[in-house]
């Protein structure tokens, strides 16, 4: 991450811009007895408000510019507090802007919205709504992206064995109060694409109904690639195959790498074409979606990535159960 910023912000000063493209920040936040304000900005144009977000220690509110949807208004009680900090994430994606507790299992707060000209959200501006005591935020700021282009000649895609250090290249499929990454691993005959929590350092697949923790995994690394929206089985056609089933009637089918919102939360996981299904391992279960991002090359004479990259270890110990 960049800097870590301290910011008082008061009613009297009520510009402080920075930069968030990623579609999710955290945040801690105190105020005594005034509303802390976030206005959410377009990427292209900074002075154009998408939304806001007000949090008080009474009712809290998502609030869309006024053709970008319908607000949404919450009490949260013991929200904001001045004697500890209140640790929150913000995360805005496919038309949904959620406001949840860093560590909480729900999204506090859910409002859907959509900008009439596709401009995505870039930049979030820190004030007070109102009162008379300042709102102290304390957040990262993102590392700056370089602002010319780099030709990149290394970082084709390629599966790393999952160890103690996370790979500099490798790819971000969603977040979980953290960021998560793109991981597969074995299991009863199948090599399954799911995610990778770095805090825990353990991957997770779904499979036949349930999470399965693992060990041992592979991480997707590499650049050159792009998220499509699709459904059902409508696969395009450079979709990077992360795996495949185990077998059966139907033989070893490709599994394809995907991810979609669930809880506020955006989490990679598998889709199986037979199926017409996106899975998701999450809370110990596996979810089900019909309408998902899918990952696709972005170089034309792409061609897939082996499966057989791996031996396959089915070793005791290698799938977590927490009990």
């Amino acid at each position: 991450m960049g800097d870590t910023v301290v910011l008082c912000s008061s009613f009297e000063k009520p510009h402080n811009v920075y930069k968030f493209d990623s579609g999710v920040f955290f945040f801690n936040v105190l105020s005594r007895n005034a509303e802390a304000k976030l206005d959410l900005l377009a990427k292209i144009c900074p002075h154009k408000t998408i939304a806001t977000v007000i949090l008080s220690r009474y009712s809290s509110q998502i609030i869309p510019a006024k053709s970008c949807g319908t607000k949404m208004a919450l009490n949260t009680p013991q929200l904001l507090s001045y004697q500890s900090p209140s640790t929150l994430t913000l995360s805005w994606h496919s038309g949904m802007i959620q406001v949840g507790r860093v560590g909480g299992k729900e999204p506090i707060m859910t409002c859907r919205y959509h900008d009439p000209e596709g401009v995505p959200i870039g930049f979030v501006r820190f004030h007070t709504q109102s009162g008379v005591s300042p709102v102290t935020w304390v957040f990262d700021i993102p590392p700056e992206r370089p602002t010319k282009p780099i030709k990149i000649t290394t970082g084709q895609l390629r599966w790393v064995q999952a160890s103690d250090d996370l790979p500099t290249d490798a790819i971000i499929g969603g977040f979980e109060r953290n960021h998560t990454y793109i991981a597969r691993a074995h299991h009863n005959g199948s090599l399954t694409p799911g995610k990778y929590v770095p805090s825990k350092k353990l991957g997770f697949i779904p499979w036949g109904h349930q999470e399965h923790a693992k060990e041992r995994c592979e991480i997707l690394c590499g650049y050159n690639v792009e998220w499509v929206w699709t459904y059902g089985d409508n696969i395009p056609e450079n979709a990077v195959i992360g795996g495949q089933s185990e077998g059966g009637i139907a033989g070893q089918e490709p599994l394809y790498i995907s991810r979609a919102m669930h809880n506020g939360f955006l989490i990679p996981g598998k889709v199986h074409a037979m199926y017409k299904t996106c899975y998701l391992p999450y809370n110990g279960g596996e979810v089900e979606v019909s309408k998902y991002e899918i990952l696709v090359s972005k170089d034309k004479d792409f061609r897939g990535i082996a499966v057989e990259s791996v031996k396959e270890s089915e070793e005791p110990g290698n799938d977590i159960v927490f009990l």
